[in-house]
């Protein structure tokens, strides 16, 4: 081993010191990560994503409408598959309407599709969910 003869010091002992220094640096950022504050000593938080809007059951909008309701519920946009949905009964009778999976996802999203019901009494409605 060679010793630098003004200061005493040993090649080995030089890098065990240097080893130490670069070790303490790489703890003492990891702690500054840790903090969330971004070592600068301001506290902030990372910022957050938006979320998706809460999925509640939607009633319909029916043209021409004499006392029919519909509605697609949260379970149903929340499967995000095709669905048939029965009117209530109006005026003695009583319709279906089919939205396609798309259709579904569209409303769950809180957009707005329609469809047209099925034909009793010799009429149909148009059926949207928004």
């Amino acid at each position: 081993m060679s010793e630098d003869k003004e200061s005493g010091m040993t090649r080995r002992f030089f890098l065990q010191c240097v080893g130490m220094m670069g070790a303490a640096a790489g703890v003492l950022a990891l702690a500054g990560c840790e903090s969330g504050d971004g070592g600068d000593g301001d506290s902030e938080t990372a910022p957050s994503t938006p979320s998706a809007p809460a999925i509640s059951d939607k009633s319909a909008s029916i043209s021409s409408n004499h006392g029919h309701t519909a509605t697609l519920t949260a379970a149903q946009q929340q499967a995000g598959a095709a669905v048939t949905i029965a009117l209530s009964t109006g005026s003695g009778h009583t319709h279906t309407v089919a939205f396609s999976a798309d259709q579904v996802q569209t409303i769950a999203g809180g957009g707005s599709a329609s469809s047209e019901s099925s034909v009793s009494s010799g009429h149909s409605h148009s059926v949207t969910f928004s």
